[in-house]
C-alpha cells in the first residue's frame, strides 16, 4: 500500500500543472531503490526455497514403466503409479501399501520428517489385499510383474491435513464386498522405510495433494501491537496532510483574491477558485508527500530481519564482562542415543520481534516444556500395596552393586527388592498379582522392537524398543527390568524356533518372558491411545484358561469413570498411592482389566468389522465399539513415573513473575500433580494463597449440577478475593496479588456464559499464577482466546513442545515451540523456536525488551526526521503566501529519506544496547515494565515526537531564513534567493537528524560512528555535484554559501538550539529519571487494580 502510495506521488509528479519537480518523478529514483532492494532480498528468499524444491523435486525412486521398474524424478509421479520403496528412502509421494518384503506386509516406518518424531511406527497392507498380490504364493515367492496382471480400484478421501486419519477402501475383481483402506495401511510422503528391505506403493497423493503439503504452516497474518498502531497513526498522519493542503490552497486563494487588483504585474491567469483548490492542493500535497516516511516500511522490515539474525547466532559472548560462558540463545543438550547437539533458536516471524518486549500473559505447557519429558518410573501400586517406596539403607533396597544383576535398561530407577522377590517366589502372597500386573504391563502397548547396530560391535546387532511415548518406554523398560520382558510379535515365519513354538496356533501373537519363560498371547485388537481417549486397550487371548481379556491403562479420571466400582476391592489403597504420588509431583496411570465372554466378543467382532470398513463416519463408529467394551473395568494396579524439570525453570518462572507477568501452566496431569510441580518451578509458594475450581463425585456425570457447582465456586472464590484485598487495602494500602487459581478441565468446560468468563478473568486479575488440570488441546486453545477476548489491551505469549500444543500456540500473539522429544509440530506453528524454557527470560527480557525500545525509536524517529524536512516548507509559505513553491532542489528532497538518513538508525536499531544482556535478565530495576504498559510506544509518545518535530522545524526555518535570505548579501551585492535558504535548511535537517541518533543511542560503535558521519558526506557529496550541473536549481550555489560566514554561524546555531537545548537536555533528564519513570509504572499499575476493585465492589 505504501508502495503504491508514492507511485501516485510520482504519476502526480509528471502532471506539469501541479509538479515541483518540472514534471520529473523524482520520487521513483528512492522508491525504485527500496524496491530493488526488497526485491533482491525476496528473490534471495524464494531462490534458496526453490533450491530446495528443485533438489526434493529432483530426488530420484524406482516406479512402473510399461512393465518394467525404471528410476524416476520424484516430479514425474503420478497418482496410481506402483513405485518400489528400498530401506532407508524416503517415500516420494502418499502411498496405498501393496506389498513388502516382511511377513504378513508389515513394514516400519519413521515419521521425523514429518512430525519430528524418532520412534519407528508399523504399518501394514491391507491382509486382502496382501494376499491377492501374492497370488496364492508364499512371501518369499512374490513376482513383482504381478502389478501388470492385476489390477485394483481404489478410492479415498478428498487431500486433507489429517495425518492420523485415512478413510478409503479398495475393490478387488474377486470380492463382492469393498476393503477397507485405515492410515494404518497408509504411508505419508516425508517419512522413510526402516527395517524393511523393501515395498511396493501406490501413488495416492502427489505434489500439494499429501499430507505433509496440507500440513505446510504458512505465515500467519500476526501483526504486532507496535505495527498496528503505527498503521492507525499513519492514516492520522495523511489526514492532517491532507486538511494542512486544503488550508495552504484556501489560503492561497483568498489572498489572491483579495490581492488580484494590487499585483497585477503578477499577471496571474483568469482560472476559477475551483480549479486553483484543486492545482494548489496537488501543488501541496506533492510538497507534504514526504509527511509519510518512504523508508519506513523498508527500515523497519530490515531491521527486524537482522535482529532475527542476531537471536538465532546470539551465544552469550555479549555477557563475558559480567556471567562468562553464558550459552546464549542457543541450546547445547543430548539426544536420546547420547549424542551432543546444539539447537539455535529459530526466527520464524521477526515482524513480532518487539511483541516479545510486551508479553504480559504466558501459557505454558508442563510435559516436555517446563519439565524434560525423559521418564523415569519410580513406584507401583498392586493389590493394594505400593512398591518402590524403600530408601537407601533399607532392607529391601536395590543397591548398586546388586542393580548390575539386573538387565541393563533406560527409563528406570526403582529400587524396591520386595517386588522381585514377589514376582520371583511362587509361594509368595502376591505373586499372582504381580505376575498379572507386569505381564499386563508387558502386553498393552505399541512399542516396536527393531534391530540396531552395535556401537561397540558394528558386526553385532542389538535388539532396541522403540515407543510412541517416553512414557510407555519406561513402562516396557520396568517389566522388563523386574523380569517380564517383551519380546516381539510372532508370525508364521519366524526364524526363531523358540519363539515359534511359544505361538498358540497359526495366528500372530504377542510374546513375552517371564522370569525366563516365553509365553504367547493371541493378540486380538488394539485400542491405540489418543488425547480425547486418555487411555489405551488390548484385548488378548489367555493361553491357560482361552479367555478372552480386555486389558487398559490410562488417566484415573478416565478408567476409574468406566470402573466396576462394586466389584473393585482395591480402589480405596490405589486411590491412596494415586494421592500419595500426585504429592510429590510423579505422574500416574492406572492399570485395569475386564473379562469377555467369548460369545459376545464374536458378536462385538462382527458389528466392529462393520464399523471399520464403513466408509463414513469410521472413526467416530469405531471409537463407539471400543467404549462399548472399555466398560466396568476392574482396577488392578497404578503406576507411577517422575519426569524431572528441565534447567533453571524455577529461576525463570519466578523471574517472569517478578517482572509482572502473568504465568499460566495448562496440563493434563491431575491436581495434585500438577500443584507439586507449581511448586517445583515456582509456580506456586507456601505464601501464595490457592483457590481451586474443581469438580468431584456426582457433578462429573452431571452436566446440569456441574454447571451450578462451577458458577457457585467462581462466585465465592471471586467474593473471598475481593474481600481479603478490601481488608488489606484498608490496613496497609495495597493489594493482595498473592493468589494461584487452580481449575480444572472439566471446570472449564462449563465456563460457556459470558458472566462466567467475565468473573473468571476477573478473579485471574489478582492471580499471579494460575494452574488449569485436565486440559485437553482445544481447552489451551480456548483457555488463551478467552484471555485476548476479553483483555485487548495485553499481549499474550504461548510456549509448548507437543502437536497438541499447536492450537495454543497459533491463538496467542507470540507462539514459542520447544524442540523437544513430542516432534517438531510446535516449532514449526510456532513464531520463535528454542531448545528449552530458561531460553524464554533471555528471550523476553533481552531480545524483546530491546527490539521494543529500539523500534519504538526506530519509528517515532522516521516520522520526526521526515516532519523536520517537510515542515519548513509550511512555515516558509506564510512568506510567499503559499504559492506553492517547494524549498528544496528536487532531487536532494526525494533521497533525504533513503541517503542521508536511513542508515544510522538502522544500525542503531539493530546493535544499540541500553544494558548489557545479563543485567536486563536479573531484571532488578524493573527494566521490562516499560514493555508491559506500553510506555515505550502509544499515541501519546508517538504525537510528542510529531509536535516536536513541527517546533523544531520552525526553528530551523527561522535560524535558516534569516541567515541568509534577510542579513545577507553575495559579493556582488546581491541577496540570496530561497533556493540557499531551503539548501540551508536541507543541509541543517540532515545535520540535526544524524545528531538525534547520537543523541539517543545508549551504546556507540564504530558503525554507528561510520554510517552517522557517512550519511552527511553524503549529502554534501550530492550537494556539490548538484551544484556543478548547470541544469540544476541551485547551480553554483555551493561555492556561494560556504562563503557566507552566516550560513556555517546558522548551522552551529540550529545545532545548538534544537540538539543541545531541546534533544540532548530532554534525553538526558529522560535518562536520569529512568528508574523513577519504572516505579511509577509500577505505581499506576497498582493504581489500576485499586480501581478495578472499587469497580468490583460496585458489581458486588
Amino acid at each position: 500500500m505504501a508502495n503504491l502510495y508514492f507511485l501516485f506521488i510520482g504519476l502526480l509528479q509528471m502532471v506539469k500543472e501541479i509538479s515541483i519537480s518540472e514534471g520529473v518523478p523524482t520520487i521513483y529514483l528512492p522508491l525504485v531503490t527500496i524496491v530493488a532492494i526488497t526485491a533482491a532480498k525476496d528473490y534471495y528468499e524464494d531462490y534458496k526455497r526453490k533450491k530446495s524444491d528443485r533438489e526434493e523435486n529432483q530426488s530420484r525412486c524406482t516406479v512402473l514403466r510399461e512393465g518394467v521398474f525404471v528410476s524416476s524424478q520424484w516430479q514425474n509421479l503420478r497418482v496410481g503409479d506402483v513405485v518400489k520403496i528400498k530401506q532407508n528412502q524416503f517415500f516420494p509421494a502418499d502411498l496405498l501399501i501393496l506389498n513388502t518384503t516382511e511377513p504378513k506386509g508389515m513394514c516400519y516406518v519413521e515419521t521425523k520428517g514429518l512430525d519430528g518424531e524418532t520412534n519407528l511406527k508399523p504399518k501394514q497392507c491391507q491382509k486382502d489385499l496382501f494376499q491377492y498380490f501374492l497370488e496364492n504364493n508364499k512371501q518369499k515367492d512374490f513376482d513383482e510383474s504381478v502389478f501388470n496382471r492385476r489390477k485394483i480400484i481404489f478410492g479415498y478421501e478428498q487431500p486433507n491435513a489429517l495425518l492420523e486419519k485415512f478413510d478409503g477402501y479398495v475393490k478387488l475383481p474377486d470380492f463382492k464386498d469393498l476393503i477397507s483402506i485405515s492410515n494404518k495401511n497408509f504411508l505419508l510422503r516425508g517419512c522413510s522405510l526402516r527395517n524393511t528391505k523393501y515395498l511396493y506403493g501406490l501413488v495416492a497423493n502427489t505434489g500439494h495433494d499429501t499430507k505433509i503439503q496440507k500440513n505446510s504452516f504458512n505465515a500467519r497474518a500476526k501483526r504486532s501491537r507496535l505495527e498496528s498502531i503505527m498503521s492507525s497513526q499513519i492514516l492520522l498522519i495523511f489526514l492532517i496532510q491532507m486538511i494542512i493542503c486544503c488550508f495552504c490552497s484556501i489560503y492561497f486563494i483568498t489572498y489572491r483574491n483579495s490581492n488580484k487588483e494590487d499585483q497585477g504585474y503578477l499577471m496571474y491567469d483568469d482560472q476559477s477558485n475551483a480549479f486553483l483548490f484543486f492545482q494548489k492542493f496537488g501543488n501541496w500535497l506533492l510538497i507534504f508527500g514526504n509527511f509519510v516516511p518512504i523508508s519506513l516500511l523498508f527500515t523497519l522490515e530490515f531491521v527486524k530481519f537482522f535482529q532475527a539474525i542476531y537471536i538465532m547466532y546470539d551465544d552469550g559472548s555479549l555477557d563475558a564482562k559480567y556471567k562468562p560462558n553464558q550459552q546464549g540463545m542457543i541450546y547445547n543438550g543430548y539426544a536420546e542415543n547420547g549424542e551432543k547437539i546444539q539447537f539455535k533458536t529459530q526466527a520464524q516471524s521477526s515482524n513480532l520481534n518487539e511483541e516479545l518486549g510486551q508479553i504480559e500473559y504466558i501459557f505454558s505447557d508442563k510435559t516436555g516444556t517446563l519439565t524434560r519429558n525423559v521418564m523415569q518410573f519410580k513406584k507401583i501400586s498392586i493389590n493394594g500395596i505400593s512398591y518402590g517406596e524403600v530408601e537407601e539403607g533399607d532392607p529391601d533396597y536395590i543397591t548398586d552393586e546388586m542393580l548390575k544383576e539386573f538387565p541393563k535398561v533406560q527409563n528406570v530407577d526403582f529400587r524396591d527388592m520386595s517386588l522381585i522377590r514377589a514376582l520371583q517366589n511362587p509361594d509368595h502372597s502376591e505373586h499372582k498379582y504381580v505376575i498379572k500386573t507386569l505381564a499386563m504391563i508387558a502386553l498393552t502397548h505399541t512399542v516396536i522392537i527393531s534391530e540396531e547396530q552395535d556401537i561397540k560391535d558394528p558386526k553385532k546387532t542389538i535388539k532396541q524398543y522403540n515407543a510412541s511415548s517416553p512414557d510407555e518406554l519406561a513402562l516396557v523398560n520396568f517389566a522388563k527390568f523386574c523380569g517380564v520382558e517383551y519380546m516381539g510379535v510372532v508370525d508364521d515365519d519366524e526364524d526363531d524356533e523358540e519363539m515359534s513354538n511359544a505361538k498358540e496356533n497359526n495366528e500372530d501373537d504377542v510374546v513375552i518372558s517371564i522370569c525366563g519363560k516365553l509365553v504367547a498371547f493371541k493378540l486380538l485388537e488394539v485400542f491405540e491411545f489418543d488425547s480425547t481417549r486418555k487411555r489405551q486397550s488390548v484385548i488378548i487371548k489367555d493361553p491357560e484358561t482361552g479367555k478372552i481379556k480386555l486389558l487398559c491403562k490410562g488417566a484415573d479420571s478416565v478408567i476409574l469413570k468406566h470402573s466396576d466400582r462394586l466389584n473393585c476391592q482395591k480402589i480405596p489403597e490405589v486411590s491412596q498411592h494415586l494421592e500419595e504420588y500426585s504429592l510429590i509431583g510423579l505422574r500416574t496411570l492406572l492399570l485395569s482389566e475386564k473379562e469377555i465372554d467369548v460369545e459376545v466378543y464374536k458378536e462385538w467382532k462382527e458389528g466392529y468389522k462393520r464399523a471399520q470398513a464403513d466408509m463414513h463416519n469410521r472413526e467416530e463408529k469405531t471409537q463407539q465399539f471400543q467404549q462399548e467394551l472399555e466398560q466396568d473395568l476392574i482396577v488392578i494396579g497404578a503406576t507411577a513415573i517422575e519426569d524431572q524439570l528441565q534447567d533453571e525453570v524455577g529461576e525463570t518462572i519466578y523471574a517472569l513473575k517478578q517482572a509482572g507477568i502473568k504465568v499460566w501452566v495448562l496440563t493434563g496431569d491431575k491436581v495434585e500433580t500438577a500443584r507439586n510441580i507449581g511448586y517445583s518451578c515456582k509456580l506456586l509458594s507456601p505464601s501464595i494463597a490457592q483457590h481451586r475450581i474443581q469438580l468431584k463425585g456426582e457433578a462429573l456425570n452431571n452436566d446440569e449440577l456441574a454447571k451450578e457447582l462451577v458458577k457457585q465456586q467462581l462466585k465465592t472464590t471471586y467474593t473471598k478475593i475481593i474481600e481479603e484485598n478490601e481488608k488489606q487495602l484498608a490496613e496497609t494500602n495495597e493489594l493482595n496479588t498473592q493468589n494461584a487459581l487452580i481449575i480444572t478441565g472439566e471446570a472449564l468446560a462449563h465456563i460457556t456464559d459470558p458472566d462466567l468468563a467475565d468473573i473468571l478473568i476477573n478473579i485471574t486479575m489478582y492471580c499471579e499464577a494460575v494452574l488449569c488440570c485436565r486440559v485437553s488441546p482445544l481447552q489451551k486453545q480456548q483457555i488463551v482466546s478467552l484471555v485476548r477476548k476479553n483483555n485487548k489491551s495485553v499481549s499474550t505469549l504461548a510456549i509448548g513442545d507437543g502437536a497438541n500444543d499447536v492450537n495454543m500456540i497459533t491463538a496467542a500473539h507470540v507462539g514459542i515451540g520447544i524442540k523437544g522429544l513430542e516432534g517438531q509440530q510446535a516449532t514449526r506453528a510456532s513464531d520463535y523456536a528454542i531448545g528449552e524454557f530458561k531460553l524464554l527470560r533471555r528471550l523476553l527480557f533481552f531480545h524483546g525488551r530491546e527490539a521494543y525500545r529500539r523500534n519504538s525509536r526506530l519509528v517515532c524517529y522516521n516520522f520526526y526526521k521526515n516532519i523536520v524536512v517537510v515542515v519548513p516548507q509550511f512555515w516558509f509559505a506564510f512568506n510567499n503566501f503559499f504559492a506553492g513553491q517547494t524549498l528544496y532542489e528536487p532531487y536532494m528532497y526525494q533521497i533525504y529519506n533513503v541517503f542521508y538518513t536511513s542508515m544510522p538508525i538502522m544500525v542503531y536499531a539493530i546493535m544499540d544496547l541500553e544494558f548489557n544482556p545479563s543485567v536486563l535478565m536479573e531484571n532488578i530495576g524493573n527494566y521490562y515494565l516499560p514493555g508491559i504498559k506500553h510506555f515505550l510506544f502509544n499515541e501519546k509518545v508517538f504525537w510528542q515526537w510529531f509536535i516536536n518535530g513541527f517546533c523544531q522545524a520552525f526553528i530551523i526555518n527561522f535560524v535558516c531564513f534569516y541567515s541568509l535570505q534577510t542579513n545577507f548579501t553575495s559579493s556582488d551585492g546581491y541577496m540570496l534567493d530561497f533556493w540557499a535558504s531551503g539548501t540551508m535548511v536541507m543541509g541543517l535537517v540532515v545535520l540535526i537528524a544524524n545528531f538525534k541518533v547520537f543523541i539517543i543511542s545508549f551504546d556507540h560503535t564504530v558503525f554507528s560512528v561510520i554510517f552517522n558521519i557517512g550519511s552527511i558526506i553524503m549529502f554534501y557529496l550530492s550537494f556539490i555535484t548538484l551544484s556543478n550541473l548547470n541544469s540544476s536549481v541551485i547551480d553554483n550555489l555551493f561555492q556561494v554559501i560556504m562563503a557566507s560566514p552566516n550560513y556555517h554561524l546558522g548551522n552551529l546555531l540550529g545545532v545548538v538550539a534544537v540538539c543541545l537545548c531541546i534533544d540532548f537536555a530532554s534525553e538526558r533528564w529522560i535518562r536520569g529519571q529512568a528508574q523513577s519513570i519504572r516505579e511509577t509504572l509500577l505505581q499506576e499499575r497498582l493504581n489500576e487494580q485499586k480501581l478495578k476493585l472499587s469497580k468490583s465492589q460496585l458489581v458486588k
